[in-house]
């Protein structure tokens, strides 16, 4: 299991973020529309062992939201809980009382942990990004003008806070990312050559 937690967003979520200093409970963001984690808990998960993925039908956080995706990388000292399985149940077949129970959290996410209303920007270690979907969007001829000024804006970001940038295209990212963090007395991870082209592309 990854030392790390892992939280895949959208893009333009994510620069929202950096700017308001960290993320926010969907109760906080104003927002109605939730599910196992309810309005008062942010969705983190960590990677677990390749067999745990090959050897359950149960859904799961990490290939689903933040491998090829965008995410941010939580330090290890957020305060999560682990969740417990639904099996097959949806959240909405459950009641609210238990979607706010703050001892017993639940996911049909075998993977997820919770972590209560906020994840300050403190506790955010580094960043996400997909070098090939971006390579791809960037070779259109059109729609990205919004996308490259997000995607400068974010490394601007993110390199003014001295946060790690992985490229979650690569297979055994986590992996590499973490063994690098444990044995380098360097700060900042060395992303990898593709990436760094990719989001300097002019």
């Amino acid at each position: 299991m990854s030392r790390y937690f892992y939280h895949g967003i959208a893009i333009p979520d994510m620069l929202q973020v950096l700017q308001t200093g960290g993320l926010k409970c969907k109760r906080l963001l104003g927002q109605e529309e939730h599910g196992f984690n309810g309005l008062d808990y942010i969705s983190v998960c960590k990677k677990y062992a390749e067999e745990d993925y090959q050897n359950t039908d149960m859904n799961n956080a990490f290939y689903s939201c933040v491998q090829g995706n965008f995410c941010f990388i939580v330090s290890e000292r957020v305060d999560a809980i682990k969740t417990h399985s639904s099996g097959q149940i949806k959240w909405y077949d459950y009641s609210d009382s238990l979607l706010t129970d703050k001892r017993n959290r639940i996911s049909d996410m075998f993977d997820e942990w919770q972590a209560y209303q906020e994840i300050p920007l403190s506790m955010i270690i580094g960043v996400g990004i997909p070098s090939n979907y971006v390579d791809a969007i960037l070779k259109k001829s059109s729609s990205t003008g919004r996308f490259i000024m997000e995607l400068k804006e974010i490394v601007a970001v993110v390199t003014a806070l001295g946060l790690d940038i992985v490229d979650t295209n690569v297979l055994g990212f986590v992996e590499e990312y973490e063994k690098y963090k444990e044995n380098s007395s360097s700060k900042v991870y060395q992303i990898s050559k593709k990436l760094e082209e990719v989001i300097t592309h002019e």
